[in-house]
């Protein structure tokens, strides 16, 4: 069985990757490099952010598999609805 492919975009804590554990494919891109991101994303089925990383509407089209977008952190993000349900982004 294939494991689900995890993009980690941004630095996290060792302790938050590893909480992934062995049954993902953890895979890490700089999120701010936009073409790097591009094509790590058309394998995703989650991706994991912080507050550089933008997740839009092209990301979300370069990703057929995505199922999660989680962002890390406490703050507030806008959360963009213009894209039809369940395929939304962060900004």
């Amino acid at each position: 069985m294939t494991k689900p492919v995890v993009v980690i975009a941004e630095e996290l804590s060792p302790a938050t990757v590893d909480a992934l554990g062995p049954d993902f494919d953890v895979r890490s891109v700089d999120g701010t490099d936009r073409p790097a991101l591009l094509a790590a994303l058309a394998e995703a089925d989650a991706v994991l952010v912080r507050s550089a990383t933008r997740i839009d509407a092209e990301a979300i089209a370069a990703a057929p598999r995505l199922q999660v977008v989680a962002r890390a952190g406490w703050a507030s993000t806008t959360w963009t609805s213009r894209l039809p349900p369940p395929r939304a982004s962060w900004s």
